[in-house]
């Protein structure tokens, strides 16, 4: 599996193990104050959208009500290049209900996801792995130095960035609706992850706050290098 595109909101993905990078929030992720969602989608989470569902040779439409919204290109395009001699093998849908497209795909399960997956790991001889809490991963002073990053969050193997999450700390948004608002960091919840109060300015008279949250696992990525760019970087002042 190359990519995963998520409609949902709540890191679910992320929190079982599966890394931020190999993630698309289509439509808005909780734990990622560049992409809160309610707002325009990122554009360059749509274009990576489009780039995807051209190239794609077999989409799994896992769980998914399909719609009509956009994001179900991605399981239109390979439906509709079906070609298994040419390496294509389109669409496969498991879901408990019917969808628009049904009658594109080459292979439709009714079924529940958590069976469907069983069979399949069994019959790939899969071992299950536990990727336990992420926030356990994380761990330590919140405090994060030398990342391949620079002042403004992009990646970049020559520089080296420090990052302050403790109480207090002053971050800035780097990406999305937020882009370049300013906030602080109030602490963490229960699991672990960031708890933000991040301030947009509507009007020059009219500022809101917003509460926003940053999940632990971003910096297990921001640490390797393997985001293209960090959702928030320091603000001091």
């Amino acid at each position: 599996m190359k990519r995963v595109f998520n409609q949902n909101h709540d890191g679910l993905l992320q929190k079982a193990g599966l890394p931020q990078h190999a993630v698309n929030e289509i439509h808005g992720a909780f734990f990622d104050p560049s992409n809160p969602g309610g707002f325009e989608l990122r554009g360059d989470l749509v274009d990576d959208l489009y780039a995807w569902a051209s190239q794609t040779d077999l989409c799994l439409a896992l769980g998914s009500s399909l719609s009509g919204l956009n994001a179900d290109r991605l399981a239109r395009t390979p439906a509709k290049k079906l070609a298994p001699d040419q390496g294509n093998f389109g669409l496969v849908i498991v879901n408990l209900q019917e969808t628009q497209i049904d009658a594109l795909c080459s292979l439709r399960i009714y079924e529940e996801l958590d069976h469907v997956m069983h069979l399949l790991a069994k019959e790939l001889q899969l071992q299950q792995k536990n990727a336990g809490l992420v926030a356990q991963a994380i761990a330590g002073t919140d405090q994060f130095s030398a990342l391949p990053y620079n002042a403004c969050g992009s990646l970049d193997p020559t520089a080296s960035t420090n990052l302050n999450l403790q109480p207090g700390a002053g971050i800035q948004v780097t990406a999305g609706n937020f882009a370049g608002c300013k906030g602080v960091v109030v602490g963490k919840n229960v699991e672990g992850h960031y708890l933000l109060k991040v301030e947009m300015v509507i009007e020059t008279d009219m500022v809101i706050k917003e509460d926003l949250l940053l999940g632990s696992w971003f910096m297990l990525e921001a640490a390797s290098g393997s985001m293209p760019f960090l959702p928030i970087v320091q603000h001091r002042g």
